[in-house]
């Protein structure tokens, strides 16, 4: 059980390259979880994101920089089955069932049973200034002067003059004093120097972060190690039954030092924490960059050479299931300092880094927590009974570390894995106060009280990892939501001091705020809070990592006017999402056809009459039992009042203004006593309750008027626009009078009632055309686009094209690089063409050539563009565009020939039509989809 088992090769299938029967359409709609997803855990720079499910797989995914969204690259899977792709054979996989430990969800009256995957965990380190490793030297030699004015020990010489600028070699490093010791030659003599390390920089200053192995834990007890970065047989080691009980958790502290030693700690249902010794190497692999490879896993051992397992027992000598573990500080201490938390229900666990149980940590019963009826910090009862999160930020000023219960969440500042109030103190001073802690828990198990407490709800707590502070933490609240609340007080930049501590900024128990809400569509089961550099492609700060329950991972934007939407998902496609863009695809290039074949166009009659039915359900132009002049008013005052509430929606910015006044209700004083009343005693929640729904009510009457309904909109308006003179033969313009209402002839042009009519439309649709458009560009989805942006044509690209990539769509993958651009081109493209053939019914030539421009156009932007990613589908959009471009001419010709006795239109349209349909047929033969190569490994 505490060796680590090489798996052989012929229980292993490595670099599976997903051709044939594994192409892309089926790996698309099989490369997620089946079932709910029970873990999850993003790399360091949330270049991949790990996720564990019931299914008993671990899914990594990483992020593809072309398609600008994560896919699926390598799966573990823990038991036997068949074919882990296969729907059937994964839920018959009989995946680990033995623990009957479970998972309480935030707001859920159920427990959920612990099978398949039940803790991942990733591993990496920042890559520090390495020995024989080449810099380059700092130009500025009064820089470096200043920047060695701090170092007593180091002066200036003028000999190191000829270094500037010049790149040299390191032969030492010293971190106390934070400096390199350089050598190299100028040109004729050979020259050493030491120097702040501030003052170089490496050739190589991108790759600033390593990803190391990952780690997975099964509700079986096993835990099993995969080097990502490993392209043979040796890149999955097992730990065979580790545990005697389901794995809860694991966390791992990355390596700072040369050794490029990883330590990892797992808990369990059996009580105990299993700590494992990882030994990487620096490599570089394609596609991957820098990265850490595994040389060796062994389970850690003392110094008498037993394995380290830190066993959990509660008062009464009854060993206690451990729910969580998470590190402390960034290196490891094996005297008497903290490097790992582990929880249980009665508390949180201090440990060192060679298994010494060193102090429990509890919640007082009675905490000093501000309350706002009475202006002034009261005694309230912070009774916790079950403790059941645990969280973790580590800063260069210190660590918070988090515990939370029932609506109670703790905070405890430790210093140099000493928990303290301050880091004020002299070093020696904190030494000696921690001395003193230790004793009197030993003596008489009292533990240290928490620097603050919160009334908060803590389920499934997280805390900010960015920055130098930690300003938010995350939770899990009712059934489908995640609350982000207020952690600091005031923001560092905001100070002329540095803070000493994490805790000097710690906001005053009672008065944090609810900062934002991100409702999900299926129930959250895990979540994790990372930092995305990206700001190109991805969140730019601080982001949410999300497992549900229908095997979705999902990622959340945190930060800016951007905060709150999700910008990345992780599961597999449905069958709707694949073939219903090819339908919708058919039938616009049908509805475009049906235009070559209206009521002007003068075809022969066996034509045209199947024509005009194909049009009619094309266009959706039925006849209707009601006259057109009897709808027309009531159909247009609908449009106009449709216009003006998505102006107004728009320009008012309610969406924004709808969620602060939820974070208003929610942080109001009454709102909070509340929580303490039966459900049915609680007015301002059910007040909450009815503004969300209202809200979401409108949010989708928006997205429609974004999507779907234009065209009919814009066709109505059209309509009210397309004016006929009352004499046929009579050729004046209708401007100047004597003409009515094509649609409603009994309604005279441009007097009274019409007259209003035509002003108050031509007032709104301009106004109403430019704010759909960036609502539009992303799917109808007003959530990407907040008042903020809404004057801003560069936020509106990077909208249009987070929400288009924030789901790997495989063949049908857009170009991020013209996402924006095409959609708006198709956009305008479909508001012009019902006003195009409204307002020139009468003029056969003229709208058949508009129309036809309007196709042209559109064909050759896809041809230049290249609109989407994968060849076979975009060879197939710009086959149908161009298809559609030739009918529309032979339209036109149509029109000129003026007879509909010639059987010319229709030759030539059937010559078209053989060509189009022998290209689609070479497409399908030649054209090849991607292939999607994923790494599947077996532990059994």
């Amino acid at each position: 059980m505490e060796t680590a088992n090489l798996l052989e090769s012929n229980n292993m299938q490595t670099k599976e390259e997903m051709r044939g029967i594994h192409n892309g359409i089926w790996s698309a709609t099989h490369r997620g979880h089946i079932g709910m997803v029970n873990c999850v855990c993003p790399s360091m720079e949330l270049d991949y994101i790990v996720s564990g499910g019931q299914d008993g797989s671990t899914r990594i995914w990483r992020f593809d920089e072309e398609y600008a969204s994560y896919n699926l690259r390598q799966i573990i899977q823990h038991g036997v089955g068949e074919n882990i792709f296969d729907d059937e054979a994964a839920r018959a996989t009989p995946v680990v069932r033995r623990s009957a430990a479970s998972v309480n969800l935030g707001g859920a009256d159920e427990d959920y049973p612990r099978i398949g995957v039940t803790a991942v965990c990733t591993t990496g380190s920042r890559r520090q200034i390495t020995v024989n490793e080449m810099v380059q030297v700092d130009e500025d030699e009064e820089f470096i002067k200043s920047e060695l004015d701090y170092i007593e020990t180091i002066e200036w010489k003028d000999e190191w003059a000829k270094i500037l600028g010049q790149t040299m070699k390191v032969t030492a490093v010293s971190v106390l004093q934070d400096t390199v010791t350089l050598s190299g030659h100028d040109g004729e003599t050979f020259l050493t120097a030491e120097l702040p390390m501030c003052c170089v920089t490496r050739e190589e200053s991108k790759e600033i972060s390593r990803d190391g192995p990952t780690i997975s834990g099964t509700a079986d007890g096993d835990v099993s190690v995969l080097c990502t970065c490993s392209p043979d047989d040796s890149a999955v080691r097992l730990f065979s039954r580790l545990h005697e009980g389901a794995v809860n958790d694991i966390c791992a502290i990355p390596c700072t030092s040369e050794l490029l030693e990883i330590v990892v700690v797992s808990v369990s249902d059996d009580g105990d924490a299993a700590v494992l010794t990882l030994l990487t190497e620096e490599d570089t692999q394609e596609g991957l960059g820098l990265c850490l490879r595994l040389t060796s896993a062994e389970v850690r051992r003392d110094k008498d050479g037993r394995p380290i397992r830190m066993r959990h027992q509660g008062s009464d000598g009854r060993t206690q299931p451990v729910l969580q573990v998470r590190p402390i500080g960034t290196e490891l201490d094996d005297h008497d300092r903290a490097s790992f938390a582990t929880l249980t229900q009665d508390g949180v666990n201090l440990w060192s880094g060679d298994g010494a149980f060193l102090m429990k940590l509890t919640i007082h019963p009675k905490s000093l927590v501000f309350d706002p009826s009475q202006n002034a910090d009261v005694l309230t009862d912070t009774q916790v009974d079950r403790y059941r999160s645990l969280a973790t930020v580590s800063k260069e000023s210190g660590t918070l570390l988090f515990a939370a219960g029932q609506d109670i969440v703790g905070v405890w500042f430790m210093d140099d894995g000493m928990v303290t109030k301050t880091a004020s103190l002299d070093k020696t001073e904190r030494i000696e106060l921690w001395q003193r802690d230790l004793q009197r828990y030993q003596q008489k198990g009292l533990g240290i009280k928490p620097t603050a407490v919160y009334q908060q709800w803590g389920q499934a707590l997280d805390v900010d990892q960015s920055g130098a502070s930690a300003s938010f933490a995350i939770d899990l609240r009712h059934e489908y939501t995640t609350t982000m609340w207020q952690l600091e007080g005031i923001s560092s930049l905001f100070l002329a001091v540095e803070p000493s501590s994490l805790a000097n900024q710690l906001i005053m128990p009672g008065r944090e705020r609810i900062l934002l809400e991100m409702t999900h569509t299926s129930r959250p089961i895990s979540l994790r809070v990372a930092y995305d550099p990206d700001y190109s492609q991805g969140a730019g700060g601080p982001a949410l990592i999300v497992g549900c329950e229908d095997g979705t991972v999902s990622a959340w934007d945190l930060e800016g006017d951007d905060s709150g939407q999700k910008y990345a998902e992780m599961r597999s496609l449905s069958r709707t999402e694949l073939w219903l863009p090819l339908f919708m695809l058919m039938v616009s290039s049908l509805q475009l056809l049906s235009f070559a074949f209206g009521p002007a166009v003068p075809w022969n009659q066996e034509v045209k009459s199947s024509a005009v039915y194909v049009r009619k359900v094309a266009v959706l132009d039925f006849e209707w039992k009601y006259s057109k002049e009897d709808i027309f008013w009531p159909k247009t005052q609908v449009v106009m009042v449709l216009m003006t509430f998505f102006i107004l929606y728009q320009f008012l910015g309610v969406q924004q203004n709808s969620q602060n006044l939820f974070r208003f209700i929610q942080n109001a004083a009454p709102y909070k006593l509340e929580r303490k009343r039966a459900p049915c005693c609680r007015p301002l929640h059910a007040l909450l309750v009815f503004l969300k729904w209202l809200f979401q009510l409108q949010s989708t009457v928006i997205s429609l008027l974004a999507t779907i309904l234009v065209v009919p909109m814009v066709k109505v308006i059209a309509i009210a626009f397309d004016c006929v003179p009352a004499d046929p033969d009579n050729a004046q313009l209708c401007i100047l009078g004597g003409c009515r209402l094509a649609e409603a002839p009994t309604i005279l042009c441009y007097e009274s009632q019409h007259l209003s009519l035509i002003v108050k439309l031509g007032l709104l649709f301009p106004i109403y055309l430019f704010a759909v458009l960036p609502i539009a560009a992303c799917a109808g989805d007003d959530t990407y686009v907040p008042p903020a942006t809404l004057y801003n044509l560069d936020a509106w690209r990077r909208s249009a094209k987070r929400k288009a990539t924030d789901l790997h769509m495989g063949y049908l993958h857009p170009n991020p690089k013209v996402v924006f651009r095409y959609q708006l081109m198709e956009l305008l493209g479909r508001v012009a063409i019902p006003i195009i053939t409204t307002e020139t019914t009468r003029y056969p030539l003229l709208q058949t050539s508009l129309v036809a421009s309007i196709s042209f156009v559109s064909f050759v932007l896809t041809v230049v563009w290249h609109p989407f990613l994968e060849k076979k589908y975009l060879m197939l959009v710009i086959i149908l565009k161009a298809y559609t471009v030739m009918v529309m001419l032979i339209g036109v010709v149509t029109v000129i020939i003026d007879d509909s006795d010639s059987w010319v239109p229709e030759i030539l349209v059937a010559c078209t039509s053989a060509c189009a349909i022998i290209a689609l047929m070479v497409l399908m033969m030649t054209v090849q989809l991607r292939t999607v190569e994923v790494g599947v490994y077996r532990a059994v």
